[in-house]
């Protein structure tokens, strides 16, 4: 008797095992991929940098080690060079984390350096070189030390950091520069100047420049404020105590011959505020001797007057 269809088995399974076989493989191909990526990234890494930085700039690193999961980067032994623009940096150790690209722009979230040295070799008479195409933002960056040295002068920064740094062809811009303690050394003054703990914000643009600060401290000096050009509205107020000022600092200002004022003498400290706007300017001050200044002006005039009613005893005899 034949058998009844229904009784029949399919002929046909569903090619179930040729999907598994290629899900197998994407993920397989994948976990390749990723592996690769941790794996082979001091191969390709370093190139993809090197990549990334402009024709015109020169670029060697010792080491470099990176994270994608939070994007992370570090640098070991970072040389970097400008042949034409005639400067160059080397930075022992760079950690850079929360690296995104935004709206056109490189941004870091945090930088850290251990230590770094730059050195321009630029000549005095020569032209300035046109800003480069950079546009890099950082919101906080930290170092240990920073030495920075030109034909002319050296500067070091101690213990520093930068919040806000904004670097664009017409723009730099830093909402807050910051250190522990700094030295500057030049051919134009005699000895090094040392500035304490101080704190500053910068502006730079095709409009003029602007600089503020909470507290910039030299020695006998301390300043707060902000000054720009063109003029803007700033203001702000310096305090000096005669007595703390280094006597080369008071010879290199030509003020070396008004020592017997604060010499000896249980005098304030002398201070000196303004305000200026680009229509009008006003100063005051209280200075050693008993000086008193004032003066103001606007664009078209200005007036000032100044007093003093506490010579030294040696001053009076040679009236």
């Amino acid at each position: 008797m034949p058998s009844l269809p229904m009784d029949q088995h399919n002929s046909h399974p569903a090619p179930k095992a040729p999907r598994r076989r290629s899900a197998a493989r994407v993920v397989i191909g994948v976990a390749g991929v990723l592996f690769g990526m941790v794996a082979g990234r001091d191969m390709w890494l370093p190139r993809t940098v090197s990549w990334a930085v402009p024709q015109h700039l020169h670029m060697t690193v010792q080491g470099m080690e990176t994270s994608l999961f939070p994007p992370a980067l570090r640098i070991h032994g970072l040389y970097l060079s400008d042949t034409t623009a005639g400067w160059n940096v080397r930075i022992r150790e760079l950690n850079a984390s929360g690296i995104a690209w935004q709206s056109g722009r490189l941004h870091v979230h945090q930088l850290e350096m251990d230590s770094a040295m730059c050195s321009a070799d630029v000549s005095p008479g020569a032209e300035p070189q046109e800003d480069i195409s950079l546009d890099v933002s950082v919101d906080e960056l930290r170092w240990n030390h920073l030495h920075v040295a030109t034909a002319e002068d050296t500067m070091s920064w101690d213990n520093g950091m930068a919040v806000g740094l904004i670097l664009q062809p017409h723009r730099r811009q830093v909402d807050q520069l910051g250190w522990g303690a700094c030295q500057w050394k030049s051919s134009s003054l005699p000895q090094t100047l040392v500035l304490g703990p101080s704190s500053l914000s910068v502006q730079d643009d095709v409009e003029g420049w602007r600089v503020a600060s909470d507290a910039v401290r030299l020695p006998g000096i301390q300043f707060s404020g902000s000054l720009g050009w063109p003029l803007r509205e700033t203001h702000g107020q310096a305090e000096v105590n005669w007595q703390q000022v280094p006597p080369w600092m008071l010879q290199f200002a030509g003020m070396g011959g008004l020592e017997p004022c604060w010499n000896g003498v249980d005098s304030p400290p002398s201070t000196l505020t303004w305000t200026m706007t680009p229509d009008s300017w006003e100063l005051a001050g209280q200075g050693p001797c008993g000086l008193t200044l004032e003066a103001g002006g606007s664009v078209s005039a200005w007036s000032a007057q100044a007093h003093v009613n506490q010579l030294p005893p040696d001053w009076k005899d040679m009236a």
